[in-house]
């Protein structure tokens, strides 16, 4: 599972490429997985699950400031 806060705009890979998005990151991974699977016959399956922070209405550190704001504000 991967987290994306929005922090990097692209990813170096094992190949030598980049990847220019947090999808094409997530898409490397799966495909990396398939060049690996063979050397794991126990495992039937790996996925790479992609949470885009930034597709909320706030980001992650507005959202805890906000958060942190209003627990002071009511004590």
């Amino acid at each position: 599972m991967l987290v994306y806060h929005g922090a990097k705009s692209s990813w170096d890979l094992l190949n030598g490429k980049r990847a220019e998005s947090f999808g094409e990151i997530c898409e490397a991974l799966q495909t990396h997985w398939s060049t690996l699977a063979s050397d794991f016959p126990g495992v039937e399956d790996v996925r790479v699950i992609g949470i885009d922070l930034t597709k909320r209405g706030i980001d992650a550190k507005s959202a805890k400031a906000a958060r942190v704001a209003a627990q002071r504000d009511s004590s």
